[in-house]
């Protein structure tokens, strides 16, 4: 092993970059006192990884090896160091000719060590030139006085000495971390000894309380017949309501019938047409009043059976939750005994579980946000269907004989719009969905409360929606719409 060439840059009184080259034989450096012989040895020391600046010579602090300056010169903001070292017999564990060492180290207390250029650590120099004779703790470079502290050294800091040299130290700096690594490896299994003494004891209330699962599964599947038939029942009475309300409508279209009859009956004479078509117009109105509470009524009616089937799947959805549930609990037992297998997966799996929650909740918004574009697209349409449903049904019923003016039937139909409008309910969902998604695609860390408190406002959105929409088509989208946001609420509950 030989030293090829020392390069220094704003080490001690080596301002500017210096290369010294040893070549074959011996090299000596001569000079005067004060010319920097000593710094470098020092340098050499300074990149083989010696830490104390004591022993460099130094003030106190490993800043005072970069070069203070001078009355002509400024001082540098770093210093450093690179050693190179023939490897032409793999002495050093390096797949090359040479070996470099270099260090350089900053002002603000900043260092970095490299190997053949790629920065690496102090341990892995220290590793690297281990039982070499040339490491910090080596006594091939001797500095001033240090013969001094090997004569009088005490013999169990000569041992040391022998060991170095004799190429020991490397087994026994090997025999120290593998006992540090086995003492760490008995804390663990001591630690997971007692883990497993926990589970053990666990096991044994698991099982009771399995047992009340199940009688609690019994009783829930009781209480979901039970809802099943009250709902049923609801379900049927809401029907039996919309038949009446169509029966009451058809007797006030024979009435209105027969009114027109009697019109008819009395054209003959323009004063009683005028007074009959005046009459006719009240009748209208009312008919018209009548149209809308029915048809508010049918809307409702609609509804309210919609909430119902929700309620019926989420509520089958809960069943099938629990049936789960107890499923894992009684597995608990079994499952204690690989809880020690699984400990070091479960980190891992949790992850991957967040990451795959996340996107199953990201790929949901998106289809709500799809359906909204739906619903956008149907919107006016319900407006234009309603008006050519009113000019319908006005001339059904007034046969012709009177004419209703296009400004009545316009007014009506703005009424019916202003109150079904839902564009200000779409814009807050769409706003919910897009900062549900970026919640999601942050990962930020404590943001299950958030989450939950976006998924009511969706909700309650939708609800909105579903309520003013009076529409079919556009319920039938808003069950589809409140089917994910209930999945998304479930999927938010796991989050912490």
């Amino acid at each position: 092993m030989v030293f090829k060439e020392l390069e220094i840059q704003g080490f001690k009184s080596f301002p500017d970059k210096v290369k010294i080259r040893f070549d074959a034989g011996v090299t000596g450096v001569v000079g005067p006192n004060g010319s920097g012989k000593s710094n470098l040895s020092d340098a050499v020391r300074w990149v083989l990884g010696e830490t104390s600046s004591r022993q460099l010579r130094a003030a106190g602090k490993m800043e005072d090896v970069i070069f203070g300056g001078t009355r002509r010169r400024g001082a540098m903001g770093f210093a450093q160091v690179r050693l190179t070292l023939d490897n032409a017999d793999h002495t050093f564990d390096v797949d090359a000719d040479e070996v470099t060492i270099g260090r350089k180290y900053y002002r603000s207390g900043d260092s970095e060590y490299t190997i053949n250029g790629q920065v690496c650590r102090l341990r892995d120099v220290y590793e690297l030139l281990l039982d070499t004779g040339i490491g910090r703790d080596g006594y091939s470079v001797i500095g001033q006085g240090r013969i001094a502290e090997i004569v009088a050294a005490k013999s169990s800091e000569r041992r040391e000495i022998f060991e170095e040299a004799c190429g020991i130290a490397k087994y026994r700096y090997r025999k120290n971390e593998a006992e540090r690594r086995l003492a760490a490896a008995a804390e663990n299994l001591e630690r997971l000894r007692d883990i497993l003494g926990e589970l053990e004891a666990r096991v044994g209330p698991l099982e009771k309380e399995s047992e009340k699962a199940r009688k609690f599964l019994e009783l829930s599947a009781r209480r979901k017949t039970l809802e099943v038939t009250l709902w049923t029942d609801g379900v049927h009475r809401a029907k039996e309501a919309v038949r009446r309300q169509v029966r009451d409508y058809e007797t006030a279209q024979a009435d209105y019938e027969r009114f027109d009859r009697q019109t008819k009956a009395a054209e003959s004479e323009a004063e009683e047409i005028r007074m009959q078509a005046q009459q006719l117009t009240i009748v209208v109105e009312r008919l018209n009043g009548d149209i809308r509470s029915i048809t508010q009524q049918i809307s409702g009616s609609e509804s309210r059976i919609a909430v119902l089937e929700n309620d019926i799947l989420r509520n089958e959805e809960s069943a099938a939750s629990l049936q789960e549930e107890i499923s894992a609990g009684e597995q608990d037992s079994t499952e204690a005994q690989a809880a020690l297998q699984r400990h070091r997966a479960v980190a891992k799996t949790m992850e991957a579980a967040g990451e795959k929650l996340a996107a199953d909740l990201i790929e949901k918004g998106k289809k709500i946000k799809s359906i909204l574009d739906k619903i956008e697209e149907r919107a006016p349409g319900v407006v234009r269907d309603y008006t050519s449903r009113l000019r319908e049904r006005i001339a059904e019923l007034l046969d012709g004989s009177v004419t209703v003016p296009e400004e009545r039937i316009l007014t009506e139909a703005a009424i019916f719009a202003d109150k079904c409008s839902i564009d200000e309910e779409i814009t807050r969902l769409n706003s919910h969905l897009t900062q549900l998604e970026k919640i999601l695609k942050e990962g930020k860390e404590a943001e299950g409360k958030k989450l939950d408190f976006l998924v009511q406002e969706m909700n309650r959105e939708a609800n909105t929606i579903g309520s003013k929409a009076n529409d079919i088509t556009i319920t039938n989208y808003m069950l589809e719409i409140k089917s994910e946001i209930e999945k998304i609420r479930e999927q938010v509950q796991n989050i912490e």
